[in-house]
Protein backbone atom coordinates (compact mmCIF):
# COMPACT_ATOMS: atom_id res chain seq x y z
CA UNK A 1 0.00 0.00 0.00
CA UNK A 2 0.97 3.55 -0.29
CA UNK A 3 2.64 5.47 2.97
CA UNK A 4 0.05 8.11 2.80
CA UNK A 5 -2.77 5.15 2.29
CA UNK A 6 -1.76 3.43 5.57
CA UNK A 7 -1.05 6.85 7.29
CA UNK A 8 -4.38 7.71 6.65
CA UNK A 9 -6.26 4.75 8.15
CA UNK A 10 -4.32 3.14 10.48
CA UNK A 11 -4.52 6.40 13.20
CA UNK A 12 -8.31 6.29 12.20
CA UNK A 13 -8.68 2.38 12.59
CA UNK A 14 -6.19 2.68 16.06
CA UNK A 15 -9.02 5.56 17.48
CA UNK A 16 -11.73 3.81 16.93
CA UNK A 17 -10.23 0.37 18.49
CA UNK A 18 -9.44 2.48 21.27
CA UNK A 19 -6.10 1.87 21.04
CA UNK A 20 -3.25 4.05 22.64
CA UNK A 21 -0.15 2.29 23.72
CA UNK A 22 2.85 2.43 20.89
CA UNK A 23 3.30 3.72 18.07
CA UNK A 24 0.73 3.54 14.51
CA UNK A 25 -0.59 1.30 13.69
CA UNK A 26 -1.40 0.58 16.98
CA UNK A 27 -3.37 -1.96 16.27
CA UNK A 28 -0.14 -4.42 15.25
CA UNK A 29 1.14 -4.20 19.00
CA UNK A 30 0.45 -7.38 20.70
CA UNK A 31 -0.54 -5.76 24.35
CA UNK A 32 -2.84 -3.71 22.48
CA UNK A 33 -3.92 -7.19 21.02
CA UNK A 34 -4.42 -8.72 24.12
CA UNK A 35 -6.20 -5.98 25.66
CA UNK A 36 -8.72 -6.34 23.17
CA UNK A 37 -9.17 -9.80 23.38
CA UNK A 38 -9.67 -9.57 27.27
CA UNK A 39 -12.80 -7.10 26.46
CA UNK A 40 -13.81 -5.76 23.23
CA UNK A 41 -13.77 -2.36 22.01
CA UNK A 42 -17.23 -1.12 22.83
CA UNK A 43 -17.29 1.70 20.85
CA UNK A 44 -15.71 0.06 17.30
CA UNK A 45 -17.93 0.69 14.52
CA UNK A 46 -16.72 -1.38 11.85
CA UNK A 47 -18.59 0.59 8.87
CA UNK A 48 -17.46 3.73 9.54
CA UNK A 49 -13.92 1.98 9.81
CA UNK A 50 -14.95 0.38 6.21
CA UNK A 51 -16.59 3.47 5.20
CA UNK A 52 -13.22 5.27 5.65
CA UNK A 53 -10.97 2.66 4.05
CA UNK A 54 -12.88 2.49 1.21
CA UNK A 55 -13.12 6.45 0.84
CA UNK A 56 -9.09 6.39 0.93
CA UNK A 57 -8.67 3.88 -1.29
CA UNK A 58 -10.86 6.53 -3.50
CA UNK A 59 -8.82 9.61 -2.73
CA UNK A 60 -5.70 8.31 -3.19
CA UNK A 61 -6.81 7.22 -6.33
CA UNK A 62 -8.18 10.32 -7.79
CA UNK A 63 -5.58 12.14 -6.58
CA UNK A 64 -2.86 10.72 -8.02
CA UNK A 65 -1.21 12.03 -10.47
CA UNK A 66 -0.26 9.07 -12.12
CA UNK A 67 -3.96 8.19 -13.14
CA UNK A 68 -3.31 5.25 -15.87
CA UNK A 69 -5.11 2.21 -15.72
CA UNK A 70 -3.93 -0.43 -13.08
CA UNK A 71 -2.20 -3.64 -14.47
CA UNK A 72 -4.40 -5.57 -15.84
CA UNK A 73 -2.87 -9.02 -13.85
CA UNK A 74 -4.81 -7.86 -10.68
CA UNK A 75 -7.15 -10.09 -9.72
CA UNK A 76 -6.21 -12.86 -12.03
CA UNK A 77 -6.33 -16.37 -10.32
CA UNK A 78 -3.11 -17.84 -11.53
CA UNK A 79 -1.52 -20.57 -9.78
CA UNK A 80 1.89 -19.55 -8.53
CA UNK A 81 4.65 -22.16 -7.48
CA UNK A 82 7.31 -21.67 -5.00
CA UNK A 83 11.13 -21.12 -5.34
CA UNK A 84 14.27 -21.91 -3.75
CA UNK A 85 14.22 -18.41 -2.55
CA UNK A 86 11.08 -18.52 -0.45
CA UNK A 87 12.01 -22.07 1.00
CA UNK A 88 13.60 -20.13 4.52
CA UNK A 89 9.82 -18.50 4.75
CA UNK A 90 7.61 -20.97 6.59
CA UNK A 91 4.20 -19.13 5.49
CA UNK A 92 5.24 -18.67 2.05
CA UNK A 93 6.55 -22.17 1.75
CA UNK A 94 3.32 -23.10 2.87
CA UNK A 95 1.59 -21.52 0.60
CA UNK A 96 2.96 -22.51 -2.18
CA UNK A 97 2.66 -26.02 -1.32
CA UNK A 98 -0.91 -25.71 -1.07
CA UNK A 99 -1.21 -24.41 -4.65
CA UNK A 100 0.68 -27.14 -5.66
CA UNK A 101 -1.17 -30.21 -3.85
CA UNK A 102 -4.60 -28.94 -4.17
CA UNK A 103 -4.58 -27.51 -8.15
CA UNK A 104 -6.53 -25.18 -9.80
CA UNK A 105 -9.28 -24.18 -7.07
CA UNK A 106 -6.00 -22.53 -5.21
CA UNK A 107 -3.81 -19.52 -5.76
CA UNK A 108 -1.30 -17.99 -4.06
CA UNK A 109 -0.03 -14.01 -4.17
CA UNK A 110 -2.70 -12.90 -6.08
CA UNK A 111 -2.38 -8.73 -7.02
CA UNK A 112 -4.61 -6.85 -5.90
CA UNK A 113 -3.76 -2.82 -6.45
CA UNK A 114 -0.52 -2.94 -8.38
CA UNK A 115 -0.43 -0.12 -10.42
CA UNK A 116 -3.70 1.23 -8.88
CA UNK A 117 -1.72 4.12 -7.49
CA UNK A 118 1.54 4.59 -9.62
CA UNK A 119 4.11 2.02 -10.95
CA UNK A 120 5.97 1.97 -8.09
CA UNK A 121 3.29 1.76 -5.32
CA UNK A 122 1.83 -1.58 -3.56
CA UNK A 123 3.28 -3.93 -6.03
CA UNK A 124 3.14 -6.33 -3.20
CA UNK A 125 -0.41 -5.70 -1.81
CA UNK A 126 -1.05 -9.56 -2.76
CA UNK A 127 -3.59 -12.15 -1.13
CA UNK A 128 -1.76 -15.13 0.48
CA UNK A 129 -4.16 -17.20 -0.93
CA UNK A 130 -7.28 -17.36 -2.77
CA UNK A 131 -9.44 -20.62 -2.87
CA UNK A 132 -12.59 -21.27 -5.05
CA UNK A 133 -15.61 -22.86 -3.93
CA UNK A 134 -17.71 -25.20 -5.25
CA UNK A 135 -20.68 -22.54 -4.87
CA UNK A 136 -19.19 -19.55 -6.95
CA UNK A 137 -17.98 -18.43 -3.60
CA UNK A 138 -13.91 -17.57 -2.97
CA UNK A 139 -11.83 -17.44 0.21
CA UNK A 140 -9.76 -14.71 0.67
CA UNK A 141 -7.19 -16.43 2.84
CA UNK A 142 -4.32 -14.44 4.99
CA UNK A 143 -2.01 -16.99 6.11
CA UNK A 144 0.03 -16.93 9.59
CA UNK A 145 1.99 -19.44 10.98
CA UNK A 146 4.08 -17.39 13.76
CA UNK A 147 3.80 -14.24 12.95
CA UNK A 148 1.94 -11.10 13.66
CA UNK A 149 -1.46 -11.83 15.57
CA UNK A 150 -4.91 -11.91 15.10
CA UNK A 151 -6.08 -8.83 14.60
CA UNK A 152 -3.57 -7.09 12.52
CA UNK A 153 -4.21 -10.54 9.89
CA UNK A 154 -7.88 -9.66 10.37
CA UNK A 155 -6.99 -5.83 9.52
CA UNK A 156 -4.60 -6.61 6.48
CA UNK A 157 -7.18 -8.76 4.83
CA UNK A 158 -10.05 -6.66 5.62
CA UNK A 159 -8.60 -3.86 3.47
CA UNK A 160 -8.03 -6.56 1.16
CA UNK A 161 -11.96 -7.02 0.62
CA UNK A 162 -12.63 -3.55 0.57
CA UNK A 163 -9.70 -2.99 -2.04
CA UNK A 164 -12.09 -5.92 -3.98
CA UNK A 165 -15.25 -3.76 -2.97
CA UNK A 166 -13.63 -1.02 -4.90
CA UNK A 167 -12.39 -3.15 -8.00
CA UNK A 168 -15.51 -4.39 -8.53
CA UNK A 169 -17.82 -1.53 -8.37
CA UNK A 170 -14.86 0.40 -10.78
CA UNK A 171 -14.04 -2.37 -12.18
CA UNK A 172 -15.05 -0.80 -16.45
CA UNK A 173 -13.09 2.68 -15.46
CA UNK A 174 -10.14 0.80 -14.28
CA UNK A 175 -9.92 -1.44 -17.43
CA UNK A 176 -10.72 -4.55 -15.86
CA UNK A 177 -12.42 -6.92 -18.51
CA UNK A 178 -14.91 -8.39 -15.95
CA UNK A 179 -15.56 -11.42 -18.67
CA UNK A 180 -12.30 -12.50 -18.07
CA UNK A 181 -11.71 -12.25 -14.44
CA UNK A 182 -14.78 -14.90 -13.25
CA UNK A 183 -13.38 -13.57 -9.25
CA UNK A 184 -15.03 -10.23 -9.64
CA UNK A 185 -18.02 -11.73 -10.64
CA UNK A 186 -18.39 -13.99 -7.57
CA UNK A 187 -21.76 -14.18 -5.80
CA UNK A 188 -19.85 -14.65 -2.23
CA UNK A 189 -16.45 -13.45 -0.60
CA UNK A 190 -15.49 -14.94 3.02
CA UNK A 191 -12.54 -13.42 4.13
CA UNK A 192 -10.41 -15.77 6.53
CA UNK A 193 -7.58 -15.42 8.82
CA UNK A 194 -6.42 -19.24 8.98
CA UNK A 195 -3.71 -19.99 10.78
CA UNK A 196 -2.24 -23.08 13.58
CA UNK A 197 -4.52 -23.39 16.46
CA UNK A 198 -2.11 -22.23 19.09
CA UNK A 199 -1.80 -18.50 17.02
CA UNK A 200 -5.36 -17.70 18.80
CA UNK A 201 -3.95 -18.65 22.40
CA UNK A 202 -5.44 -16.51 24.37
CA UNK A 203 -7.56 -15.06 21.24
CA UNK A 204 -11.14 -13.88 21.99
CA UNK A 205 -12.04 -11.76 19.02
CA UNK A 206 -15.41 -13.11 18.31
CA UNK A 207 -16.69 -9.84 18.99
CA UNK A 208 -14.30 -8.45 16.29
CA UNK A 209 -15.36 -10.78 13.55
CA UNK A 210 -19.13 -10.60 14.53
CA UNK A 211 -18.86 -6.44 13.48
CA UNK A 212 -17.00 -6.59 10.29
CA UNK A 213 -19.19 -8.89 9.20
CA UNK A 214 -21.91 -7.06 10.03
CA UNK A 215 -20.27 -3.85 8.64
CA UNK A 216 -19.42 -5.43 5.60
CA UNK A 217 -23.27 -6.35 5.18
CA UNK A 218 -24.65 -2.83 5.90
CA UNK A 219 -22.00 -1.24 3.74
CA UNK A 220 -22.49 -3.43 0.81
CA UNK A 221 -26.20 -2.70 0.78
CA UNK A 222 -25.80 1.10 0.81
CA UNK A 223 -23.22 0.76 -1.81
CA UNK A 224 -26.25 -1.14 -3.69
CA UNK A 225 -24.22 -4.05 -3.97
CA UNK A 226 -26.99 -6.77 -4.14
CA UNK A 227 -25.48 -8.90 -6.27
CA UNK A 228 -22.60 -10.36 -4.03
CA UNK A 229 -22.15 -10.76 -0.10
CA UNK A 230 -18.67 -10.86 2.13
CA UNK A 231 -17.95 -11.68 5.47
CA UNK A 232 -14.96 -12.46 7.82
CA UNK A 233 -14.03 -15.23 9.84
CA UNK A 234 -10.70 -16.43 12.09
CA UNK A 235 -10.07 -20.15 10.85
CA UNK A 236 -7.52 -22.62 12.75
CA UNK A 237 -5.49 -25.77 11.28
CA UNK A 238 -6.65 -29.23 13.47
CA UNK A 239 -4.43 -29.09 16.98
CA UNK A 240 -1.81 -31.45 15.57
CA UNK A 241 -0.75 -29.18 12.26
CA UNK A 242 2.87 -27.62 13.37
CA UNK A 243 2.90 -29.25 16.19
CA UNK A 244 4.43 -33.16 14.99
CA UNK A 245 7.92 -33.53 16.13
CA UNK A 246 9.49 -32.62 12.89
CA UNK A 247 10.48 -29.87 10.85
CA UNK A 248 7.62 -29.38 8.62
CA UNK A 249 4.63 -31.37 7.88
CA UNK A 250 4.33 -33.70 5.07
CA UNK A 251 2.04 -33.59 1.91
CA UNK A 252 -0.48 -35.98 3.15
CA UNK A 253 -1.02 -34.06 6.88
CA UNK A 254 -0.84 -30.23 4.33
CA UNK A 255 -4.11 -32.25 2.89
CA UNK A 256 -5.62 -33.63 6.36
CA UNK A 257 -5.48 -30.03 7.82
CA UNK A 258 -7.23 -28.05 4.96
CA UNK A 259 -9.88 -30.73 4.63
CA UNK A 260 -10.36 -30.25 8.59
CA UNK A 261 -9.80 -26.76 9.38
CA UNK A 262 -12.36 -25.18 11.35
CA UNK A 263 -14.19 -21.58 12.69
CA UNK A 264 -12.76 -20.42 16.00
CA UNK A 265 -15.85 -18.94 16.69
CA UNK A 266 -18.63 -21.73 16.29
CA UNK A 267 -21.92 -19.90 15.47
CA UNK A 268 -24.66 -21.15 17.88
Amino acid sequence: MPAGFLNDIAPFIDETLGLRIGKSPRYRNKTNYLKLSEASARNFDARRVIERIYATIESCRLTTIYCKAPSKHNWDLIPRRRTSADRDKLEVTLERDIVDLEGASWSAQVPTSSGLWDHKQAKRSAIDLIHKCGDDSYEFIELKIESGTPLFAAMEILVYGILYIYSRIYAEPLGYKVEEKPLLKAEQIHLKILAPEGYYANCNLDWLERKITRGLSDFLRACQCHHFQMDLKFEAFPKWFFEVKKPYPSNNEIREALRTRHVVYPRH
